[in-house]
C-alpha cells in the first residue's frame, strides 16, 4: 500500500512530507511543537490528512497536472485562501498552475486531495472552465461532511489493510472520491463583490505578487516596509492592508517569518566545523545576535547553534 505517515517535532520535515504542490511554508504562532501528516496513493487519487501545532502560512504553485481540494477540520481557527476567508463547510480548489497562499493563525487540521484532471474530467459540470486560480467554494456542509469521511475511511483501511491498493475496495473509493471531487469542483464561487481598502481585488493581489518578486531578489532584511511600499508605488498603509489582509500579519512580520525560515534551512545544511552562525546571521542582515537567538528559540524551539549542530538529514 503507497501510505506514509509521519509524526514529527520538526516543521521542517512535516514541510518536506506534504505532497502535489510545490509551495514554502511559515511558521506561526507555536501551541504545540507536533506536527503529522498521513499521505495515501489510491489508485492515483492522493489524499493528505495534516495536523499542525501551530498555524503557518503556505504559498507556491499548484501542479499543472491536476486539481488539488483543501478542507479545513478545525473550526476554532482562522483560514484564509489568497485573502478569501474559508471553514470547515467550504474547500479551497487549487486549479492547475495556480499561485495560492493558505493561511492559518492558530493549531489546526486539513484533509486534502489532488486529483489530475484526466481522471476527474468526466464528473465536471459541462459549464465548468478551469482558470488557473485559487478560489473558495460557497459553503457545502453535506459535501464537506462526505469529504472528509471518505478521507478518513480510505486512510483507516489502508492502516488494516496494507494491500488495499490490490484490493477491488480501493477502486470503490477512488469512484466516489472522483464523483464527489467532480461535485466540489463544479460548485460556484461566493457572490463576493467587496472592494479591500478601498481598491479592487486584483491590486491587492497585484501587490502582493509585486512584493514577493523584490524580496525573492535580495536578503529580505535589506527591505523596510516603507522602501517596499515605495518601490511597488503604494503608501504603507495601503501596503499593511494588503499583507494584512492576505496573510493575516503585516509586512513586517511576513519578512522577519521569511528570514527566520531561510537563516534555518542555510543552518541545517552547512558544516558545524566549517561555519559559524554569527557569519550566517551577518550574511542575512542580522547585527543583534543575541535578540534574534531568543526570537529563533521561541520560534523552532532551539538556539541558532543548535540547529547547526544537529545532525544532518
Amino acid at each position: 500500500c503507497s501510505m506514509e505517515i509521519l509524526r514529527s517535532h520538526d516543521f521542517d520535515e512535516f514541510v518536506d512530507s506534504v505532497r502535489d504542490v510545490d509551495s514554502n511554508m511559515l511558521l506561526r504562532n507555536v501551541k504545540r511543537r507536533i506536527w503529522s501528516n498521513a499521505y495515501l496513493d489510491l489508485n492515483g487519487l492522493h489524499i493528505q490528512v495534516g495536523k499542525l501545532g501551530s498555524g503557518n502560512i503556505a504559498e507556491g504553485q499548484s501542479f499543472d497536472s491536476g486539481y488539488m481540494i483543501y478542507l479545513p477540520l478545525t473550526d476554532r481557527t482562522l483560514y484564509t485562501a489568497n485573502a478569501c476567508s474559508l471553514d470547515i463547510d467550504s474547500f479551497a480548489i487549487l486549479e492547475p498552475g495556480c499561485e495560492f497562499s493558505i493561511c492559518t493563525e492558530d493549531e489546526h487540521d486539513w484533509c486534502t486531495a489532488f486529483v489530475p484532471t484526466y481522471r476527474v474530467a468526466p464528473f465536471l459540470s459541462t459549464s465548468y472552465i478551469s482558470r488557473k486560480r485559487c478560489r473558495v467554494t460557497i459553503a457545502m456542509p453535506e459535501y464537506a461532511r462526505q469529504f472528509n469521511g471518505l478521507i478518513h475511511r480510505a486512510l483507516a483501511a489502508a492502516t488494516v489493510h496494507p494491500e488495499l491498493t490490490n484490493l477491488p475496495a480501493a477502486t470503490t473509493l477512488a469512484s466516489e472520491l472522483l464523483e464527489l471531487s467532480g461535485a466540489v469542483l463544479s460548485a460556484p464561487m461566493p457572490d463576493d463583490n467587496r472592494n479591500f481598502g478601498g481598491r479592487p481585488r486584483i491590486s491587492r493581489d497585484e501587490i502582493i505578487r509585486g512584493a514577493k518578486q523584490i524580496l525573492d531578489s535580495s536578503s529580505d532584511a535589506l527591505h523596510q516596509t516603507n522602501g517596499l511600499a515605495t518601490k511597488l508605488g503604494v503608501s504603507e498603509r495601503t501596503l499593511r492592508n494588503a499583507f494584512r489582509e492576505y496573510y493575516g500579519i503585516g509586512p513586517r512580520r511576513y519578512i522577519q517569518l521569511r528570514q527566520l525560515q531561510r537563516i534555518r534551512q542555510e543552518l541545517r545544511v552547512a558544516e558545524a566545523d566549517e561555519t559559524r552562525v554569527s557569519d550566517v546571521l551577518a550574511k542575512n542582515g542580522v547585527w543583534e545576535f543575541g535578540r534574534f537567538a531568543s526570537r529563533y528559540k521561541q520560534q523552532f524551539g532551539e538556539l541558532p547553534s543548535d540547529t547547526l549542530r544537529a545532525r544532518k538529514p
